[in-house]
């Protein structure tokens, strides 16, 4: 405010009997407007005339037309549509808050929890996000004229997302493309129709695409005493601290697309399990990473270290200090012992050292493999031993 800075406080406990309270609510949240697209025989009459008034040949014949409009064979002629298939007309929200609250002439309390869960608008992959936060305000007379107010605040946020291409490819695909198509007798294989000469279909970006995974967490401490010396004469002071955090997962397994009429292979999904660099915001966050990196099934694992050079010095305030540096490695390498995997901080050489320290031998004979068994090619033709 004005250059200054805004102190929000919550409500504080009073004096007398304990009052709980409870109250909550459930709703849904619908769209404000989904469109309505062309069935699949509008479709193939619509390319049809884009062909005449560019004077070729149509691309659909009287029969494929009245045959989409039929319905009778929706393999060979199919009227998919995307967004009845894929998109929820309401989504459900549900929120519960508790509180209690009291005390007596020397110590009050406030403690409240709100839980808020928000499902998202897909119906064939899960998405939606999570809010929990936790709230106590305390307030102690530690003298008859002094008073310490301590309010804490713990929060986590955790939002699952789809890839952010199926929305699109909802109202991008022609509706006489098969979204999947029924299993073969015999088979446990998948069949997806596909558009254009990419693996273009929703459906299967819903069912085999990457799924994100954001949390976030904040703990906030604030600490206000309070000394009342005389009338209308009062000190006060206030530290704080607060703490933010998050990990950030990736995942989508392999999985190999084959055409359904011909059974040869059209295009696969590599396997991505992703990672996140490690920082100020998610250094009290790598342990847990590490432990769902061995949930995931990975077979390596690489935790790559801030460089604040280039584009990095953008955000070199959030880089490890030295101590925390230090500290982060060693934590990585004792929790390596455990994992039965490989795992290897990247652009820190010095984790070596570390695990030498601890006695843990590694894969790795060196820190560093720039220049040894790693390079780079501008795209000048430069060769560099390291990006960095």
């Amino acid at each position: 405010a004005g250059g200054g800075v805004i102190l929000i406080t919550t409500r504080r406990g009073i004096a007398g009997a304990v009052k709980v309270n409870y109250n909550g609510y459930a709703g849904f949240q619908n769209p404000l407007y989904i469109p309505d697209m062309a069935d699949s025989w509008e479709y193939m009459q619509y390319v049809n005339q884009v062909k005449l008034n560019s004077g070729s040949t149509p691309a659909y014949d009287d029969d494929e037309i009245a045959a989409a409009k039929s319905g009778e064979d929706p393999i060979s002629y199919p009227n998919t549509r995307w967004a009845d298939l894929l998109l929820r007309r309401s989504a459900p929200i549900t929120e519960h808050n508790f509180s209690i609250s009291g005390g007596n002439s020397i110590g009050r309390f406030a403690l409240s929890v709100q839980y808020l869960k928000q499902e998202g608008i897909y119906k064939v992959v899960h998405d939606s996000f999570d809010r929990l936060t936790v709230r106590a305000n305390t307030s102690v007379n530690m003298t008859d004229n002094v008073v310490m107010f301590v309010d804490t605040f713990v929060g986590r946020d955790t939002q699952v997302t789809p890839d952010s291409n199926i929305y699109s490819l909802v109202y991008s695909m022609p509706a006489n493309i098969v979204a999947k198509y029924p299993r073969k007798e015999g088979f446990t294989t998948d069949y997806y129709g596909y558009y254009i000469a990419s693996y273009m279909n929703a459906y299967a970006q819903a069912e085999r695409g990457q799924i994100d995974t954001h949390i976030r967490d904040y703990v906030t401490i604030n600490a206000r005493p309070q000394w009342t010396i005389a009338d209308g004469l009062v000190l006060k002071g206030q530290v704080g601290y607060r703490l933010s955090t998050g990990m950030d997962k990736t995942n989508r397994d392999p999985y190999v697309f084959f055409n359904y009429f011909t059974g040869d292979e059209v295009v696969s999904f590599s396997m991505v399990k992703g990672a996140t660099y490690t920082t100020r915001s998610n250094y009290w966050s790598a342990s847990a990473n590490l432990d769902w990196v061995k949930e995931i099934g990975a077979v390596n694992h690489q935790i790559f270290f801030l460089i604040p050079v280039g584009r990095g010095k953008e955000i070199e305030g959030h880089a490890l200090r030295v101590a925390e540096y230090e500290g982060l490695l060693r934590k990585i390498m004792e929790k390596s012992r455990t994992l039965g995997i490989p795992v290897k901080p990247t652009c820190a050489p010095q984790f070596l050292r570390i695990a030498d320290q601890l006695d843990i031998r590694t894969r790795y004979s060196r820190g560093c493999l720039a220049g040894l068994s790693y390079c780079i090619v501008s795209p000048v033709g430069k060769v560099r031993p390291c990006a960095i």
